[in-house]
């Protein structure tokens, strides 16, 4: 793989993934996972710990070479960093800094400082924008991470974990935005193992075991509580077909 192939033309496919393999020593991070991402959807990647989802997303990122595959982007515009939102599973803040100085970085990266406060009303800690990042507790802190992966009015919203440390008033708050930039038009990938928020807020799921994608399921095979159903269902039978190989 060359690396991320950037395609400024308007398609239905804001992100496209194909045989991605990946690597380390002996062991297959990632093997041979497909999938693609759609103007105005949200496509969740789920599975066990160690599945291979965050390997995706860094290789999916340029964080990360992969072995083999490709990986296609266009967000419709011209080419622009700034149009990739990426929330990482654990974010690494200054304590000496404010929210504000880091949200007013991350915009300034991009050069759309005028949003910085707008940001932080929609993600729910404008109270505590000039407060040291060394106060805030951990929901606060993956606040401030999703305002910076929201800050430059990206087209492509990627998520690791998104969920992961926030109150049910906070996951709420999460959902209530991604449906907005949803409808906006912009694409979202998300990594999770939480089962039950994922199928509530995605339109398509990817079911990653091992490094490898075992099924893709829709709207109407997740929703009403059916994913987490599946998902284990699908598990144990890619556990029952390796064991007979």
């Amino acid at each position: 793989m060359d690396g991320i192939e950037f395609r400024w033309s308007v398609t239905t496919k804001s992100l496209e993934v194909l045989n991605l393999q990946k690597k380390f020593g002996k062991n297959f991070a990632v093997k041979d996972i497909s999938f693609h991402v759609g103007a105005g959807e949200i496509v969740g990647l789920v599975g066990l710990n160690g599945a291979g989802k965050t390997t995706a997303l860094k290789i999916i990122l340029g964080l990360i070479q992969a072995d083999s595959g490709s990986v296609s982007i266009d967000t419709g515009t011209e080419r622009r960093r700034g149009d990739i939102g990426f929330l990482p599973e654990e974010s690494d803040f200054s304590f000496l800094l404010t929210g504000y100085e880091t949200l007013l970085f991350a915009a300034a990266l991009a050069g759309k400082i005028f949003y910085v406060e707008e940001v932080f009303n929609k993600t729910g800690i404008f109270y505590a924008k000039d407060k040291r990042i060394g106060t805030y507790s951990k929901g606060m802190k993956r606040r401030l991470g999703l305002a910076c992966a929201l800050v430059t009015l990206p087209k492509l919203i990627i998520l690791d974990e998104p969920q992961s440390g926030l109150d049910p008033l906070g996951r709420r708050g999460l959902a209530s935005i991604l449906e907005e930039e949803r409808s906006k038009g912009n694409s979202i990938l998300i990594a999770s193992h939480d089962l039950n928020e994922t199928a509530e807020i995605c339109d398509r799921v990817v079911v990653i075991h091992k490094g490898r994608d075992i099924a893709v399921l829709e709207r109407e095979k997740i929703s009403d509580g059916k994913l987490k159903e599946k998902f284990f269902e699908l598990i144990e039978s890619d556990l029952a077909e390796c064991v007979a190989k």
